[in-house]
């Protein structure tokens, strides 16, 4: 008898693997794409030397002859690399920043006599050394970002041979900048206030003194949280807290800016947490939830979030990296775990399903000038992703697969015995396939395989059980595709 393995495209992972009965519970590098599973593209080096510090800033521009730029930060360092070359761009007198997050634990941390004076310190104060961020933007054809381990606003013109230079007057020990469409700079944080929005004049980021004849100004935001991120979307911009988030809205002078609360207990994970997509705003927040903002701030319904909120480690949230992948609908963010992997949550935003996985990136940027997403691994490396099949030409079939949930095999009441698979796959040879059983959900698991796929397609498998789960291995590195499996099964009765 052939049975259909009618698996739906995405994982499932908000329960026990049983629960996840005929869905796919367990993903590493695998997408899909019209209902068919797929390996996630490879990656090349973009440069053969890395950057200093860890990265957690990426920008893209052209400038007006029309010249590629991506600006990368670190925590110690600012780079520009042009089609040819990585240059050093770091400010004079520029502060450094934490590489990564860490649990405060410093003098007067704890209250007073708590612990024996002379041991070291034990458990958490609460308060956290935040990993150093950057924001950038565009000034025209210049740059412009701010460092939250350093604070000050910096410009750069664009020759390879200068470094960035401090913005004349601008505030100073600010966590975040952007520029606004009627062209303002715009700084959250600004001047060490965390509720603080502030602004220069418009066409001038050396005009930040409010007076009768410009637009520079400041907004003192009502919220219990700190300014972490702004993104900017249709006709507005949404700025997001740790706890909630706001609109800000051009409305010409004497306000020049209004701003409006839209959200609560949706706070944002980090300044580079969320992204715009398809004109909404799209974030992981610091419960470990997924927001969307399209007018009004929802949850996406998550079909992982449980998975994600056990890997989360909430400490180092500020770490958490978003992007996007618009070829293929996807959001992507990358976001520390407890076991100090770093771990991925895929969105697809046109299928609306989940994947999961791990990937070394602290920082991503879709494609845009470059003809490839651009991505930065923690040491240091940058990358061309979706390019190839390979890991910078080393295989990475062994980290590709997928495993489904335990599924009932028949009925679920007489043991079964499997005696073919045969594959809906493009090209044979490319992935095996191990069976795995049960007898009943919590007992003995049975494994059967890794069995190769024929070339003609049926592949000789002889499992038994009441249940049965199986597992997609990539075998080589090609870009092979996967649909729906069929069994050949037989009843061996009910014993």
């Amino acid at each position: 008898m052939l049975v259909k393995l009618e698996i739906p495209p995405g994982v499932y992972r908000n329960a026990t693997e049983y629960s996840a009965a005929g869905r796919w519970y367990d993903t590493n590098l695998i997408r899909w794409i019209d209902g068919l599973m797929m390996p996630i593209g490879g990656w090349q080096k973009f440069s053969l030397t890395p950057v200093t510090g860890t990265c957690r800033g990426l920008f893209s521009w052209r400038d007006n002859d029309n010249y590629r730029w991506l600006a990368i930060g670190t925590n110690e360092k600012l780079y520009v690399h042009d089609e040819g070359a990585l240059h050093d761009i770091t400010p004079v007198g520029f502060v450094a920043g934490q590489a990564d997050s860490l649990p405060g634990l410093g003098y007067g941390t704890l209250d007073y006599g708590e612990q024996e004076y002379g041991t070291e310190r034990t458990g958490t104060s609460g308060i956290t050394l935040e990993a150093a961020t950057w924001s950038f933007d565009s000034w025209g054809e210049n740059l412009v970002g701010c460092s939250t381990g350093d604070g000050k606003v910096y410009e750069w013109s664009g020759t390879t041979s200068s470094p960035a230079a401090v913005i004349s007057n601008a505030p100073t020990n600010n966590r975040f900048v952007f520029v606004s469409e009627q062209r303002h700079l715009v700084i959250l944080g600004a001047g060490g206030e965390p509720r603080t929005v502030q602004w220069s004049d418009a066409e001038d980021n050396t005009d930040w003194t409010p007076t009768s004849s410009n637009q520079a100004g400041d907004f003192l935001l009502s919220t219990n949280g700190h300014l972490r991120c702004a993104v900017k979307t249709r006709g507005e911009t949404l700025i997001l807290t740790s706890t909630d988030a706001h609109v800000m809205r051009f409305v010409g002078s004497p306000l020049v800016f209004a701003f409006e609360r839209v959200g609560t207990q949706c706070g944002v994970a980090g300044p580079n947490a969320a992204t715009s997509v398809n004109g909404t705003v799209a974030w992981m927040g610091s419960d470990a939830k997924f927001y969307v903002y399209n007018g009004v701030v929802q949850n996406i319904p998550c079909e992982i979030e449980d998975w994600v909120e056990a890997q989360f480690n909430k400490i180092k949230q500020t770490e958490v990296y978003c992007g996007t992948l618009a070829e293929h609908s996807e959001v992507w963010w990358f976001f520390p775990a407890n076991d100090g992997e770093t771990k991925y949550a895929v969105w697809n935003y046109k299928a609306n399903i989940w994947y999961i996985g791990e990937l070394d990136r602290t920082a991503w940027l879709d494609r845009g000038v470059w003809g490839n997403p651009v991505a930065v691994s923690s040491d240091g490396y940058l990358y061309l992703q979706e390019n190839g099949n390979t890991d910078s030409g080393v295989t990475r079939a062994a980290s590709i697969y997928a495993k489904a949930g335990y599924m009932e095999i028949g009925s679920g009441d007489n043991i079964m015995d499997v005696l073919q698979i045969l594959p809906d796959e493009q090209t044979s040879g490319n992935v095996n396939v191990t069976i795995k059983t049960r007898f009943v959900p919590n007992g003995t698991e049975y494994t059967y395989g890794p069995y190769t796929v024929r070339s003609d397609g049926y592949t000789d498998t002889r499992a038994a059980g009441r249940q049965a789960s199986i597992t997609i291995q990539a075998v080589d590195d090609a870009d092979w595709r996967v649909g729906t499996y069929r069994a050949d099964v037989k009843a061996s009765g009910a014993r």
